[in-house]
């Protein structure tokens, strides 16, 4: 059965007068903050559980302070999580009104489980760092407690990665009858394997950096913990991410279509003559570098990286009309402004780099 969602029904989009490209940019910005939490959440808590488990049997107290601080990393990651999860949903649910609430429907009850599952891993994690001290001689019934969080904590992705596969593929509405439908899917699958190996990824990327702060801080032992045991999450987890991805996804095919966008690139006049300034900047901060030329050298590959989007755009608005329209100009001019606004940043730094010279 042929299924598409009719695009003539009149739903108001609450954008209060603003473009629905702002709403665009607002979900990428709120999206990346959440999805940087939950990734802490996750790893955080499924650490202080394998460390708390190893300092019992390595015996080694080093190893239980350890799974304990990464407790607070827990509790903080939760709370900011859960904040900034409500800005994404609300996002999407402007901008893809239709396909987002019928994918709701689709899958309810089951997606209250966001709620009440997140409740119960709450209070599970929160007995588990408090009653820390007061369990101490009870470790089994301890670390019970800590991988019932840490389970509860990872049901919750199922639910959302199921929403959102649906609601990104309409032509399935007709065919799913339940959650269980989507979820038992290859692709939300391989996306689930590919969300939990990037947390991990993310845990040993935070293990490393806490570890070298807390070395300096003289907490010599807990710090080099950390940092060797970050190494391993990360390096154990992004061969493992590169080869779930999907082949659309995946590395290689990233690089190819990379390389021909840079090719295109390389074709527009403006962005031959950025390339010059980004290859001068750069040699500049390689023979004398400083705050000012990493500066102008990071401005100008963003420049360039600007310059490919509004390429972009004006191709796209070529695609849409050839004739000259208003709005397609205020697009396109928009785009121009973007690559103004980061030239007249390079020309402010230079500048203040050559004042005592002037």
């Amino acid at each position: 059965m042929n299924w598409k969602l009719p695009f003539d029904i009149p739903l108001i989009t609450p954008t209060l007068g603003l473009p629905l490209e702002f709403f665009s940019i607002l979900g990428i910005i709120v999206f990346v903050v959440h999805i940087c939490f939950i990734y802490m959440l996750i790893g955080a808590s499924t650490a202080s559980v394998i460390y708390n488990i190893m300092g019992v049997f390595k015996k080694d107290s080093n190893y239980d302070k350890f799974a304990y601080r990464m407790t607070n990393y827990t509790t903080v990651s939760e709370n900011m999580g859960a904040l900034w999860g409500v800005a994404p949903l609300l996002v999407i649910s402007v901008l893809f009104t239709g396909f987002f609430y019928t994918a709701i429907l689709k899958v309810s009850p089951h997606i209250l489980h966001i709620i009440y599952g997140n409740i119960i891993a709450f209070l599970l994690s929160y007995a588990y760092k408090f009653s820390w001290h007061a369990l101490e001689n009870h470790k089994g019934f301890h670390i019970t407690i800590g991988i019932s969080a840490v389970l509860a904590f990872f049901t919750l992705p199922f639910v959302f990665m199921s929403m959102t596969n649906l609601y990104m593929q309409p032509e399935l509405f007709a065919t799913i009858q339940n959650i269980w439908d989507i979820m038992f899917t290859r692709v939300t699958g391989l996306r689930l394997l590919n969300f939990f190996l990037s947390a991990f990824m993310a845990t040993g990327v935070v293990l490393i950096f806490v570890g070298a702060r807390w070395v300096k801080k003289g907490d010599t032992e807990i710090g080099k913990i950390a940092i060797s045991q970050g190494k391993k999450w990360f390096l154990l987890a992004a061969p493992l991410n590169i080869v779930v991805m999907p082949k659309k996804r995946n590395i290689v095919h990233a690089t190819i279509n990379a390389i021909d966008g840079l090719k295109e690139l390389i074709a527009q006049k403006a962005a031959r003559r950025e390339l010059v300034l980004a290859i001068i900047a750069i040699g500049f901060f390689c023979y004398r570098p400083n705050v000012y030329t990493v500066l102008v050298a990071v401005l100008s590959l963003i420049l360039l990286a600007v310059e490919a989007l509004n390429t972009a755009i004006e191709k796209i608005c070529d695609l849409i009309t050839l004739e000259d329209h208003p709005e397609i100009k205020k697009i396109k001019d928009l785009g121009a402004a973007a690559v103004f606004i980061i030239v007249l940043a390079i020309g402010l730094i230079f500048i203040r780099y050559l004042s005592p010279f002037l």
